[in-house]
């Protein structure tokens, strides 16, 4: 089991994609399936609107949302590592962070000030 997906299975927040299999193809390939999220990701939600601005009331819940979502994984002592429009996806109107790819799990808060340098 690879290190994202070991991760995501472990992860229920209503802001963290939902993890539901794992398989291998005949090649080794490996697929991991999560949520369906019907709108897609914030970038393409965002390219889609054509320069017309969301309200400030759909950005601030989106922003809740994002940040409930990382002082969740924070909580875990997991950094994302990767936060971009591409890794966050929409069902419904609710955000919900995905691509834990190059996450990183810490051991405890110290190595996290050690990261930052």
């Amino acid at each position: 089991m690879t290190h994202q997906i070991r991760l995501l299975s472990q992860l229920k927040h209503p802001n963290i994609v939902t993890y539901k299999e794992s398989f291998l193809d005949k090649e080794y390939n490996m697929y991991i399936v999560m949520k369906y999220c019907e709108e897609g990701d914030l970038y393409k939600k965002i390219r889609a609107t054509n320069s017309k601005p969301f309200s400030e009331n759909q950005v601030l819940e989106w922003v809740a949302q994002l940040v409930l979502a990382l002082h969740f994984l924070h909580e875990k002592k997991i950094l994302h590592r990767d936060i971009k429009t591409q890794n966050i996806f929409i069902s419904k109107g609710r955000l919900f962070l995905g691509d834990f790819g190059i996450s990183k799990s810490l051991d405890n808060t110290r190595e996290l000030a050690n990261t930052v340098r």
